[in-house]
């Protein structure tokens, strides 16, 4: 049977918002709350929104004049307002993004402006590299012989 138009279009909205899982769409959705609160506290409109006002909020987020409140498992509200890390703003405006263009704002890949905030931020604030120790030849051969140990037992029990 062959399906409807009505069924196709169904079926391609439910594969798009498959795209993303359920947490990650609420990740995104408590950065623009978080985004909205700030920006009418100075009277700035949240969606549409302009990369200047974005501009503001990364700086907000890494001078630490965005306030965050949110309530633990047990009850408890807590309420934050602190610096955040390079990685941690990197990832807020990513999450921002895409709660805008859930909501059908044309956002632009990469803007100038946002682009030097960024620079800024990350020449300021810094960007520790941890560099992970190198793996030595010894190491790998022990991880291997009991990664192989593991198996030859793990192949015992299934037959005995």
């Amino acid at each position: 049977m062959r399906p409807t138009l009505a069924g196709l279009v169904a079926s391609a909205a439910s594969y798009g918002k498959s795209t993303i899982t359920d947490e990650t769409r609420r990740q995104h959705e408590r950065e623009f709350a978080k985004f909205a609160r700030w920006g009418a506290e100075y009277s700035l409109a949240s969606c549409p929104t302009t990369p200047e006002t974005v501009m503001l909020y990364l700086a907000a987020l890494a001078d630490g004049n965005v306030r965050v409140e949110w309530v633990t498992r047990g009850g408890e509200k807590v309420v934050r307002q602190r610096p955040l890390k390079v990685g941690t703003i990197e990832g807020a405006y990513v999450r921002l993004v895409q709660a805008l263009r859930a909501r059908g704002q044309d956002w632009p890949q990469a803007h100038p402006g946002i682009a030097k905030v960024m620079k800024g931020i990350r020449v300021r604030l810094g960007t520790k590299k941890r560099r992970a120790a190198p793996l030595e030849i010894g190491d790998l051969t022990k991880a291997l012989a009991s990664m192989r140990d593991s198996r030859v037992r793990a192949i015992r029990r299934e037959t005995t």
